[in-house]
């Protein structure tokens, strides 16, 4: 796309993988992964929260993620998700409640998780739509809140 790079100590270019930050700059289409943490309290978990609200025409790829509960360990209900749309409503990652004890982090390898079938919890999800997370049956509660730390990308439609 009409990029240079400095040169080498040969005096040749160095190339997009050698150097990828050369010029620093981004094109247009270039996808840049992005790492976020939303600290949600209890109750915000509770009615449902966006934490990554839709662009127009744009969609969000979740790369990876981690649970970290804060304030105690999560209580009552019977998991913690994060939520997305791929032709319909799905839940990218479903976290048992007794793997969110205070301060553990919880990773989507972690025992007691679940993800989509087939890598499916990392495919783009559909064009503006949110990532929202929540909870299953009972209230959330024992726990002050959940941090999330999400790694995306936000790729065009």
């Amino acid at each position: 796309m009409g990029r240079t790079y400095p040169e080498n100590v040969y005096g040749k270019p160095y190339s997009k993988s050698q150097n990828p930050f050369a010029d620093n700059t981004l094109v247009e289409g270039d996808n840049v992964v992005q790492s976020q943490r939303f600290r949600v309290v209890v109750a915000d978990i509770n009615s449902g929260k966006t934490i990554l609200a839709a662009v127009a025409n744009k969609k969000y790829r979740i790369i990876d993620w981690t649970m970290i509960a804060y304030g105690g360990a999560a209580g009552t209900s019977t998991a913690v998700t994060i939520l997305a749309t791929q032709s319909s409503g799905v839940a990218l990652a479903t976290v048992a409640i007794g793997t969110l004890t205070q301060s553990s982090i919880v990773k989507p390898t972690s025992s007691n998780v679940t993800v989509l079938a087939d890598g499916a919890s990392n495919v783009a999800n559909d064009e503006e739509t949110a990532i929202t997370v929540g909870k299953t049956d009972s209230t959330l509660d024992t726990c002050t809140g959940i941090d999330f730390i999400l790694t995306y990308t936000l790729e065009d439609a």
